[in-house]
């Protein structure tokens, strides 16, 4: 698994929205994109085992992001009451039918004190 190399720092307990917004060449948004989120532990710079996020509440179902139409944006948010302080590594992966091409992911780190 890929190890990203910058962090975002939050109070573990605490709701983490987790946002992003897919734009075509053209600069028009593509709304029609699926989007999920995994989680994984990371102890001494290795990643552990991926497990759906948990989302305290608006996610599509499961693990997918819903993407708000006001903001322009793919929307998730992350509990982490069930996990506890430490570094974590986020992955996204989307696609849409109609614009992408293939399924791209993405890497974040999470750090919980």
């Amino acid at each position: 698994m890929k190890y990203a190399a910058t962090e975002s720092v939050f109070k573990q307990g605490s709701t983490v929205p987790v946002k992003f917004r897919l734009l075509d060449k053209t600069g028009a948004a593509i709304t029609d994109a699926k989007a999920t989120i995994m989680i994984a532990e990371v102890v001494n710079d290795k990643v552990g085992e991926e497990q759906e996020a948990v989302s305290t509440s608006g996610a599509v179902s499961g693990n997918e992001f819903r993407y708000d139409k006001t903001e322009g944006l793919y929307i998730f948010n992350l509990s982490t009451k069930s996990l506890h302080e430490g570094m974590y590594q986020i992955k996204i992966q989307y696609a849409s039918d109609s614009t992408l091409n293939a399924a791209n992911t993405e890497y974040v780190n999470l750090r919980l004190r």
